[in-house]
Parts: C-alpha cells; sequence; structure tokens
C-alpha cells in the first residue's frame, strides 16, 4: 500500500504537513479552538480582557504547547512575538547549532516543543509552576478533538498548504519516526505520535498525527465540494 512519509526533513512538498513548519494561525475568539478555549484559562482571559486579541502564532506547534501554559505570561511567549514564538538561537544557547539547522525549512514549531521539554524549559524559567507538562496527555478523546481544532485552524488560514495535503489523495500518511520500531522492540511503550512502516509492510507506533491528519483532509474535501 502506498504512503507518504512527512517530517520536517522529508522531501517537498512533505516537509510542509510537519506542525512544525511556519504556517501562521489567528486566534480571534472562543469559535476558533471552541474546546481548546474552554480548557485553556490564560487563553480565555487574554480573549475576554479584549485588549490582547487577536492572538497570533506562528505555527500550530506553538499553539499546542502554549495549551501546557499556567498563566497569561507563559502563554504569550509562544505568541509570534514571544521568545518561545521564534527561531532565536540566542533563546535556546545549548542548542544553538541545532538552530541553524531547524531554519532551513522553516520549523519554528521546534522553539515550542524544545521549550515544552522539562530539561529545555528550566533553562527557560519554565518551571511546574509556569507549565502543566503533564497536559502532553491529555486521553484520546480530548487529543483528538483539540488536535482536529488546531489542524483545520492551520488549514483553513492556510490555502496553499490545504492545496498540498488535499494533493495526497487517499494515500496513507505517516509521520516518520526513525525509533518506532526500535522502541516497540525493545519493550517500550509504542511510539504515540509518528510511526515508522518497516519493509513488510508493518506500521511501528500509534502514527497519531497523521490520522488526525487524515481526518482533516476528509472534512477539507467535504468544505470544497
Amino acid at each position: 500500500m502506498a504512503y507518504i512519509n512527512f517530517y520536517s526533513g522529508a522531501k517537498a512538498p512533505y516537509y510542509k504537513l510537519s506542525n512544525l513548519f511556519h504556517a501562521p494561525v489567528k486566534i480571534t475568539s472562543s469559535a476558533d479552538l471552541p474546546t481548546y478555549w474552554q480548557h485553556s484559562a490564560p487563553l480565555r482571559s487574554l480573549l475576554a480582557s479584549g485588549g490582547d486579541g487577536p492572538l497570533y502564532f506562528a505555527s500550530i506547534e506553538q499553539v499546542w504547547h502554549a495549551f501546557k501554559a499556567l498563566d497569561r505570561q507563559t502563554f504569550l511567549r509562544f505568541t509570534n512575538t514571544g521568545d518561545l514564538g521564534q527561531l532565536d538561537p540566542n533563546v535556546f544557547t545549548d542548542t544553538k547549532t541545532n538552530m541553524v539547522h531547524w531554519k532551513k525549512k522553516n520549523m519554528i514549531g521546534i522553539a515550542a516543543k524544545l521549550a515544552s521539554n522539562p530539561t529545555h524549559g528550566a533553562a527557560l524559567g519554565l518551571g511546574p509552576n509556569k507549565m502543566d507538562y503533564g497536559r502532553e496527555n491529555l486521553g484520546l478523546a480530548m487529543e483528538q478533538t483539540i488536535w482536529l481544532e488546531l489542524l483545520m485552524l492551520k488549514f483553513r488560514q492556510n490555502p496553499l498548504l490545504a492545496q498540498i495535503l488535499l494533493a495526497t489523495g487517499s494515500t496513507q500518511l505517516i509521520e516518520l519516526d526513525r525509533g518506532a520500531q526500535r522502541r516497540a522492540v525493545n519493550g517500550h511503550a509504542p511510539v504515540h505520535w509518528g510511526g515508522y512502516k518497516d519493509d513488510n509492510g508493518v506500521l511501528w507506533g500509534d502514527n497519531a498525527i497523521s490520522g488526525y491528519l487524515i481526518s482533516t483532509r476528509t472534512a477539507l474535501r467535504l468544505l470544497n465540494q
């Protein structure tokens, strides 16, 4: 069965399907992300105040990790004017060489992903009093709902990227994680977000983001009918 691997280092145009890729989004009201808004006190506070919206983000990776923020100030650090909404090597001094790599394909979301790692986060002043790191694991029902909201926001506000997604037709999508098979063979829990299809056609890992992306592809196609 044919499939497409997409990830930050994939060939063009599929690397643009990565959540890390620069794809600006704007959040104006609760209607943009209703479930996310309901469960994010900082976002509700910012939009309710009237003076802080709309909010702009460089990618939905920033929006996803901002969901873990416990206060307004931390949440705003993930917006496109915050230090975690940009690829600034001066912020991530311990990963400066990597920042050059991520800039090559405009993978701006890596800034938020690194910041949301407790190890990097601590160096950025993002301790457990600022971030709820447990929100990386929401439970499948809420996770699916929030990711479908995020992906629809991304592709409806970035029509050129929507065209790339729709052009994949009905082909299976896999967010490539080359370590998925090794982790499973070594007895570790399956990789959740990505996956890896081996030479025998076996898919290792949950490949969750790809499933949400395929659902989004179907929804976009229905909207375009």
